[in-house]
Parts: C-alpha cells; structure tokens; sequence
C-alpha cells in the first residue's frame, strides 16, 4: 500500500506491506488484513465504490466514489471526529475478472474534508498479488 498525502506544499508517503486474503466473486473484491498496531483492515471494491473499514485503535469506514462526497466518523480513545471524503479519481479492477495472475491495482485520489474544509489532499494505491 502505497499513500501520499498532506496539504499545501508539505506531503508525506508511507508504505506498507501485508499479508491477507481476498475473495473474488461477481459482487466485487475484497482484501482483508491485519496491521501491526494491531489493527484489522477490511478493504471491499464493487460498483462504482470502494470502502475501507480500519478496526483497532482507530475505528473509521471511509467510503471513495468518484464525484461525490461522503461523511465519516473517526473513532480513537480520545473522542470521534467528524471528517468527510470527497473522491476526485477512483480504478480498480473489474469485478467480472477471474483470480489474478497479475498484481491488480487500487488507485484514489481524494480530499479529507473537516466541516467542510480540505484538511489533506490523498492519493492511495492498494497494489495487491496472489502468492
């Protein structure tokens, strides 16, 4: 998993690699994993849409669809924050494809939106293989 992000002129990246499962059927994709911190990620492409579920010390479900803008509630020990997304570009595979024999690819571009201000610009790309 590939993610840049920030605002203005200051961005930062991160990578990260995991290893999960993914189910393939004619609903769409879904990549599930679980993260150091400990943290399970839960990642579902159908449609015209991808969500991300985060549950562990942060819990959030982030929908991306492109063109539109959707709320999101941020949950840590500290409180929840209510933040929005608001998806600029959004690709993933077909859903009608068969079990892949080459890496497929996740990509977004998205705003984090706080009461109606961009907070962070994101560009995400989930690259994910069979082994």
């Amino acid at each position: 998993m590939h993610s840049h992000f920030g605002c203005g002129e200051e961005h930062d990246e991160t990578f990260e690699q995991h290893t999960g499962s993914i189910i393939l059927s004619e609903r769409g994709i879904l990549l599930q994993y679980r993260t150091d911190e400990p943290c399970d990620v839960q990642i579902s492409a159908s449609g015209e849409r991808i969500t991300i579920r985060r549950k562990g010390a942060v819990e959030s479900t982030m929908v991306l669809c492109k063109g539109t803008t959707h709320p999101m509630a941020y949950t840590t020990a500290m409180g929840t924050l209510r933040l929005a997304t608001h998806t600029h570009e959004l690709s993933f595979p077909s859903t009608d494809m068969e079990m892949p024999t080459q890496p497929g690819e996740i990509r977004a571009r998205y705003d984090l939106m706080h009461e109606g201000t961009v907070a962070s610009e994101h560009r995400l790309c989930i690259t994910f293989e069979i082994l």
